[in-house]
Parts: C-alpha cells; sequence; structure tokens
C-alpha cells in the first residue's frame, strides 16, 4: 500500500495533466488514488491499550468534474484549477465497499454537496459525544445522520473515533474553510447549508452551491498563501 506523500505526488501529476489537456473527456484521469494511514480510536471505542489501526484512505474532490462541467459559466479548465489544484491536503476519506465519498455523491443523498456531509459527520460526533459504544447510541446514530450505515462501518467508524471531536476533525483534516467560525461557543466550528436548506429539506447540488464552492476554494488559497502552516 502506499504512503500518503507517493499517493500526493500521483494526484499532483494527475490534476496538472488534466489541466494540460484542458481536461478533455477522453485523456482525464481520476487524480484520486489509495494510501494507507495508521489511527489510534480515541473516543466513543474501547482502547484502553491504544492500538492504532491501519485504514485505506483516498484523497477526493472538491466535487466531480461532471458537475465543473454542468455548472461552469467560462472556462472548465479555470474552475478545474480552483478546485483541484494543490488541494489533496483538503480532502480524504476511508474507502471500503460503501464510503463517505461515495455516498455523499448520490443524489438521493448529498448529491456531492460538502457543507450537506459535514453536518452529517457533527451530527455523528454530536450523538457519540461523551458515550462508549452501545446499542442505544448505533440507534441515536441511524436516527439522526444520512449517511449513518457509512459512519458505522468499521474503518470509518476507527477513523471518526481519532479525532477528540468535531472541531479537532475539522481542524486535522484542514475542512476550516467549509465551516462557520464561532464566538463564545462550547465548539469553535459549526457546519451548516451554504445555500439556506436543511438536511431534512435539502436541495440537489445548484449553481448556487457550486458558486460558493468555488469562492470557498479561492479563499483557501488565499488563506494558505497568507499564512503557510494554516493548513498543514
Amino acid at each position: 500500500m502506499r504512503r500518503k506523500s507517493e499517493a500526493e505526488k500521483i494526484y499532483n501529476e494527475y490534476v496538472e495533466k488534466n489541466i494540460k489537456n484542458n481536461c478533455d473527456e477522453n485523456n482525464y484521469k481520476d487524480p484520486d488514488v489509495d494510501f494507507c494511514v495508521c489511527r489510534k480510536p480515541i473516543i466513543f471505542i474501547d482502547n484502553n491499550n491504544k492500538d492504532e489501526v491501519k485504514i485505506r484512505m483516498a484523497s477526493d474532490g472538491w466535487c466531480g468534474i461532471k458537475k465543473i462541467r454542468k455548472f461552469c459559466k467560462k472556462n472548465i479548465t479555470d474552475d478545474y484549477r480552483i478546485l483541484r489544484e494543490g488541494k489533496f491536503k483538503v480532502l480524504s476519506w476511508p474507502i471500503q465497499s460503501l464510503s463517505i465519498n461515495q455516498k455523499r455523491g448520490f443524489v438521493s443523498v448529498f448529491d456531492d454537496r460538502l457543507d450537506l456531509t459535514l453536518m452529517d459527520i457533527q451530527d455523528f460526533y454530536n450523538c457519540i459525544e461523551g458515550k462508549k459504544f452501545s446499542v442505544e447510541i448505533v440507534n441515536q446514530i441511524k436516527e439522526r445522520c444520512v449517511m449513518c450505515d457509512v459512519f458505522l462501518n468499521e474503518p470509518t467508524l476507527m477513523w471518526l473515533c481519532s479525532f477528540k471531536n468535531f472541531d479537532d476533525f475539522i481542524t486535522s483534516e484542514n475542512l476550516k474553510v467549509f465551516v462557520k467560525q464561532q464566538e463564545n461557543e462550547k465548539y469553535k466550528y459549526k457546519a451548516d447549508s451554504w445555500i439556506g436548506d436543511s438536511k431534512e429539506k435539502r436541495e440537489a447540488f445548484t449553481q448556487e452551491y457550486y458558486d460558493e464552492l468555488l469562492e470557498r476554494a479561492r479563499q483557501w488559497k488565499f488563506d494558505e498563501e497568507e499564512n503557510g502552516d494554516f493548513y498543514k
């Protein structure tokens, strides 16, 4: 299994090739490849021995190339560059038969929307806060989380439980640009809808959402350039 640094190198090479080829459909290469990390569950799951778990991961695009082609207003390659170039460190998920990456893309689930995905992950952390694994908590997760089957799948569960809470997850995974920063609240970060809907009454991936995604990608780049260690 390749290391994360090797996967990042492949990702960057493929993204640059896609840009060079102007995102031509016949020559497009998916830059997301798998790699391995070792994580130590520290909440929810009993792990008194502090054992590490080896987890297969893969990077993920802020949105798929088909969405870029559909919603781009000017130049597809320019939008692709904004959303993909240098973004390996921003999104990655455990991969298995059903992953966050796969399920968030289903039209019937979140249609590739990151804001709703993070709201669902936030609800997962709210369910397990201060708790230990039990049937009662599993049932709560099933009631409150759209992607409950993914969250309870062993690799993703182990990975999510390797963060202290939602704030730690957001900070560690370089996701600050996707969430709202709060003042004088228990937690610093809060996930919410970018276009004013809710998880329960959600819209599909819209032009309004796509435009906001581009703006956040530009902001991420600005923050990285202004403060080099912000996304380390």
